[in-house]
C-alpha cells in the first residue's frame, strides 16, 4: 500500500466515525425531547400553574388526615388553609 491510499482510508474511517458520533447525538436529543413531551410535568398543589416548582411536597398523615409540607431538605410544616388553621380531613 502506499502511503496515500493508506491517508485516505484513514480519512474515510475517520469520516465514517464521525457520521455514526453524529447520527447517536441527534438520536438522542429526540428521543430526550419526546420524553419530555411525552411525561407529565409532575405539578402538585403547591406549584404555581406556570414557572419554576416551588420546591415543597405535600404529605397526608393518614392517621390523623392532617397535611403537611415537606420542605427540599425533609422539615415538615403544618399545611394551613384559608382560616389559618391546619388542614385536617377526618378519616374514617
Amino acid at each position: 500500500m502506499e502511503n496515500e491510499e493508506v491517508r485516505r482510508i484513514g480519512e474515510q474511517l475517520a469520516l465514517g466515525a464521525l457520521v455514526a458520533i453524529a447520527k447517536w447525538f441527534l438520536i438522542t436529543i429526540v428521543v430526550i425531547a419526546v420524553a419530555r413531551c411525552a411525561l407529565p410535568d409532575q405539578r402538585d398543589a403547591t406549584d404555581a400553574p406556570s414557572g419554576p416548582r416551588s420546591g415543597l411536597m405535600p404529605r397526608i398523615d393518614h392517621g390523623t388526615g392532617c397535611q403537611y409540607l415537606e420542605t427540599k431538605n425533609g422539615a415538615l410544616l403544618p399545611r394551613m388553609g384559608w382560616n389559618g388553621r391546619h388542614i385536617c380531613e377526618a378519616t374514617e
